[in-house]
């Protein structure tokens, strides 16, 4: 995920999800890469990025899967508007057998900013806590929660 505050003279913000130009142009799910740039009047924005969550895994023994973990989080303070170069990272596929996948790797660049949140792992056996992804190039960085087991 790809989230950006925009600040404009007139001291007006507005929460963007994936676009500088109004929702719909880069929706949940989607795994495009590409570049946003500030429209009129921006002077300001702040950025986040979001790692994919991790697939979990379920079973056929009842009561029992392991979740994945959560994505990172690399966030700014308030930055001049600039353009982003993107890449959104797509969450991991969850099924009942070992073809769970990690969750995708969330970038954007911009001025002296790279910003990087990798996907949780995947739920691979009922024992293992997956690890959460990583945050980093951000003013502010997180790790995602871990998975669960046994769930």
């Amino acid at each position: 995920m790809l989230r950006i505050c925009l600040i404009t003279r007139s001291n007006f913000s507005r929460i963007v999800i994936g676009s500088f130009t109004g929702a719909g142009t880069i929706t949940p799910g989607d795994t495009t890469a590409g570049v946003l740039t500030p429209p009129t009047g921006a002077v300001a924005m702040r950025v986040a990025v979001i790692g994919g969550g991790g697939g979990s895994r379920g079973s056929s023994v009842a009561q029992v899967a392991a979740s994945g973990g959560g994505g990172g989080c690399a966030a700014t303070k308030i930055v001049p508007a600039a353009p982003i170069t993107y890449t959104i990272g797509a969450g991991g596929r969850g099924d009942t057998g070992t073809t769970t996948t990690d969750g995708g790797t969330t970038t954007a660049s911009f001025g002296a900013y790279s910003l990087t949140a990798t996907g949780g792992a995947r739920g691979v056996n009922f024992s293992t806590r997956p690890a959460g992804g990583v945050g980093s190039g951000g003013d502010y960085n997180f790790t995602g929660g871990r998975g669960n087991s046994n769930v």
